[in-house]
């Protein structure tokens, strides 16, 4: 929230145990000072009531670079739409591309792309051999109606259990909703993948025009 004469914190209880925290800021702060100030009041809050490490829950990447110092037992990263892609996106926000996921004992990065699938299977594949690995995989759907389908279509079956089968059930979209971008609408609606390395992605056109 902007406006105010000065950095304060609002602290609301909206039910048993379940406080929720809205910065207060001045206009016409930067990107880094918006970040210090919530940083130090969040800092603030946490040493007055004596709070110790829990679980931080992330549903968006823009609180990333003010609450990754804090100590937490769990870190949990719900944030998969790729918000970069998105009209208006601040800078912030190219911090979704730290998430890493847990599959199959490993942490491998997301979005889906050529460091994710060679480290999940231990292959060295190009970029042109990853596409072509998609287009192996892929299964053909006659009708998209869902998350689900649409995936499957592009990486198959075995990714898409990997990657986001429960996840999708969590979230209701087995429901159709085709028309839903769950990780850009650049590369087409819910296309889960990049076929280039995480590196080569953050410095392409495409991820600097989001």
């Amino acid at each position: 929230m902007y406006g105010a004469m000065k950095p304060s914190m609002e602290a609301r209880t909206v039910a048993n145990n379940i406080v929720v925290l809205q910065p207060q800021l001045p206009d016409g702060l930067t990107e880094r000072h918006i970040d210090n100030a919530q940083r130090e009041l969040i800092d603030a809050y946490i040493a007055e009531h004596c709070i110790r490490a829990g679980t931080l829950w992330y549903d968006t990447p823009i609180a990333f670079p003010f609450t990754r110092h804090l100590s937490a037992r769990v870190r949990v990263y719900d944030c998969m739409d790729e918000l970069s892609a998105f009209a208006g996106a601040p800078p912030a926000i190219h911090h979704e591309h730290r998430v890493l996921a847990s599959v199959d004992g490993m942490l491998v990065p997301m979005p889906i792309n050529l460091d994710t699938i060679n480290q999940l299977y231990g292959w060295s594949l190009t970029s042109d051999e990853l596409e072509a690995y998609f287009q192996r995989i892929a299964e053909p759907v006659a009708q998209v109606r869902t998350s689900e389908d649409v995936i499957v279509a592009r990486i198959g079956r075995e990714l898409y259990e990997k990657f986001f089968r429960n996840y999708t059930r969590k979230m209701g979209w087995i429901a159709a909703r085709p028309q839903y971008s769950v990780l850009g609408s650049e590369r087409g609606i819910m296309m889960p993948t990049v076929e280039e390395s995480l590196a080569q992605y953050l410095r392409s056109p495409r991820f600097l025009r989001s």
